[in-house]
């Protein structure tokens, strides 16, 4: 990377994370900066505010990918050494890469699971408004939220059928109902959540045991044990509005009603849409001006 577009990268992506996080950056100098270009200060997006920190390497330019199919990107030519010390770093780390040709700047986390050999970016995640809340969920503190709580799961009586007796319960006690997540705020339950689970594509033991579930469906959303990650699904512009739609997962537990020791994980998927102006660059408070939506998606049981 010559000096003149790795400079250009870092000073760029610097500006857009100050700008996206409502933060401040500051480059690093010198030979004991293990690799890593920038440190970021902001304060959490989440509703119970937080001072966070984290570090960011920057690569400018098309030598350090290549095309790993529509979606994502290879993430080439990174120096081993360097890759292990922000894997084992004892703040979080994300990589940037910089499109030279526009100045799009592309980012992921590196965790003491990433590989360097399978090291691949999004081409959906973009510096925007919304890393605030991407990387204020990845280091949000989940322990006040810790409790087990009692599955008492929906059973059908003889005369009707799981489908039928799980919709009336659905219709009386969920739809149009939101629910309080501790991390993003309210939760909106619509029929779109019953037809993902209902769907003929999932077999039908999957559908069998979701809607079993649906009498869980407020404790796993307030006592949340983790969260899991963040499935991207687009990033459309149109007109002044850019619009970003994907899934948020979060991991509970809770122990069956006839029997505490049989504790089970939970899994619930949100899915979230996410407005913004299309030149929130030059806003000066995006995070101000992002609206947020948030519909449950699914609920399942994840065997462990």
């Amino acid at each position: 990377m010559s000096t003149k577009v790795g400079d250009f990268g870092e000073r760029h992506s610097q500006l857009k994370l100050e700008q996206a996080l409502a933060g401040h950056a500051s480059r690093q100098q010198g030979s004991a900066d293990e690799g890593l270009d920038l440190t970021l200060h902001f304060e959490s997006a989440t509703p119970v505010k937080r001072r966070l920190h984290c570090a960011a390497q920057v690569k400018c330019g098309f030598s350090y990918v290549t095309n790993a199919g529509t979606a994502r990107y290879n993430v080439v030519n990174l120096n081993e050494k360097r890759f292990e010390e922000w894997r084992t770093s004892n703040i979080p780390v994300i990589f940037i890469w910089v499109d030279s040709s526009n100045g799009d700047c592309y980012w992921r986390r590196v965790t003491k699971k990433t590989q360097r050999k399978n090291f691949t970016i999004s081409k959906l995640a973009k510096i925007s408004p919304a890393t605030s809340i991407d990387l204020s969920l990845y280091s949000e503190d989940f322990s006040p939220y810790q409790s087990i709580f009692q599955i008492n799961r929906l059973r059908s009586p003889l005369s009707l059928g799981i489908r039928k007796y799980a919709k009336q319960y659905f219709i009386e006690n969920l739809l149009g109902k939101e629910f309080s997540h501790p991390s993003v705020g309210e939760i909106k339950i619509s029929w779109a959540f019953w037809k993902h689970l209902t769907n003929k594509d999932r077999p039908q033991q999957y559908i069998w045991e979701s809607l079993s579930l649906l009498p869980a469906v407020n404790d796993s959303i307030q006592l949340p044990w983790s969260f899991t990650g963040i499935r991207r699904l687009w990033n459309i512009t149109r007109g002044k509005t850019t619009s970003e739609g994907r899934l948020l997962i979060f991991d509970s537990y809770g122990e069956e009603a006839e029997c505490s020791s049989n504790q089970r994980l939970i899994r619930t998927v949100v899915r979230e849409r996410l407005y913004y102006r299309k030149d929130w660059f030059n806003t000066p408070d995006p995070r101000n001006e992002i609206k947020r939506e948030l519909f449950l998606e699914s609920i399942f049981e994840k065997k462990e």
